[in-house]
């Protein structure tokens, strides 16, 4: 793995919002140990080389009202227990059409999702 998102950021209460992000190296914005983060308004379109318009890790993470186009791998990659993710728009995500438009990888239910694809 490489450190080339367009945005990273580490740590909790994270804000990433109302990006414009075009043709990423890596991750378009990737989110680590971001417990009680939002990614909200963001457009990312063109990533390549299997890597996810949006990577997040942590729990109560909110993931809204963002849209991603043409990523190489899922629109949104969430790991993480009580996330809340709505109103995403994906289009054109899976470089060979197996990846979905939301991953997530959880130890609890209590997901809330909302999505356009």
């Amino acid at each position: 793995m490489t450190d080339n998102a367009c945005i990273r950021v580490a740590g909790a209460f994270a804000l990433i919002k109302a990006n414009r992000l075009f043709r990423c190296e890596d991750e378009g914005i990737r989110l680590d140990v971001g417990n009680d983060g939002r990614i909200l308004e963001n457009f990312i379109r063109g990533i390549p080389d299997d890597d996810q318009g949006i990577m997040a890790g942590g729990d109560r993470i909110e993931i809204a009202y963002n849209k991603t186009r043409e990523t190489s791998d899922n629109g949104i990659s969430l790991e993480g227990n009580r996330a809340r993710i709505h109103h995403n728009d994906i289009k054109i995500s899976g470089a060979d059409d197996i990846e979905p438009g939301i991953s997530k990888k959880s130890f609890d239910r209590e997901w809330k999702i909302g999505n356009s694809a």
